[in-house]
């Protein structure tokens, strides 16, 4: 019987371009991605204006990104590049790890997040992982995660609001407007205004109809 073999071609390595302010480690992390065999550094970049056009020069599958850089930081350059490299993934490397940077980050577009303080092997790995499609993420970071949702899960479902503002939601509820509110209570328009914007910091609502739904005055 003819048997017929079939050889798979090897994978291309993986295109990884950085970005980072300090040339130390440009230079360190240009020299990993080329001495790892299924990895090759497509460019190295001081911040997001020149890889903006680098970027369209010598594309790279996954883009490393430091956080906090002149002219345009991290967290602020990623959906930029992303808007023009829609296929492309973003991977902050930073020393930073602050529950705000953390999020910014995320929630602006990167695919992972990790810190410069892990090993060479773990960096790699990540790589790996997010050419595969996942968000890997260093244990420190990964841990700050989880509590920062565990927290949100133990907040309680109703805030509790003063009786002023309980007050305000009421005549406003009745129709009473931001002046007559104002007038029943006897204090100011601006004060009325500043209940509104407490109590929808309270609730986590952004309109009176929101706070309104989910009172009961």
């Amino acid at each position: 019987m003819l048997q017929i073999t079939v050889h798979s071609s090897p994978q291309p390595p993986i295109r990884v371009a950085v970005i980072d302010d300090a040339l130390d480690v440009r230079s360190a992390l240009h020299g990993l991605l080329n001495s790892t065999p299924d990895t090759t550094c497509t460019g190295t970049y001081a911040g997001i204006i020149p890889a903006l056009t680098g970027l369209l020069d010598h594309p790279a599958d996954i883009v490393l990104v430091d956080l906090r850089m002149p002219e345009i930081d991290g967290g602020t350059g990623i959906p930029m590049l992303r808007g023009l490299f829609p296929n492309t993934q973003f991977l902050v490397l930073t020393m930073f790890h602050e529950d705000d940077d953390i999020f910014r980050a995320l929630s602006n577009g990167a695919n992972g997040y990790l810190l410069k303080s892990d090993p060479p092997d773990a960096l790699l790995t990540a790589l790996r992982d997010v050419s595969a499609g996942g968000a890997p993420m260093s244990p420190a970071i990964a841990r700050r995660v989880v509590q920062t949702f565990q927290k949100a899960l133990q907040s309680p479902d109703d805030p509790v609001l003063t009786q002023r503002e309980l007050a305000t939601l009421s005549l406003l509820r009745a129709g009473r407007g931001y002046k007559g509110t104002a007038a029943d209570l006897n204090i100011s328009v601006d004060t009325v205004r500043t209940h509104i914007r407490n109590i929808y910091q309270k609730l986590r609502v952004h309109s009176l109809i929101e706070a309104l739904a989910k009172t009961k005055t």
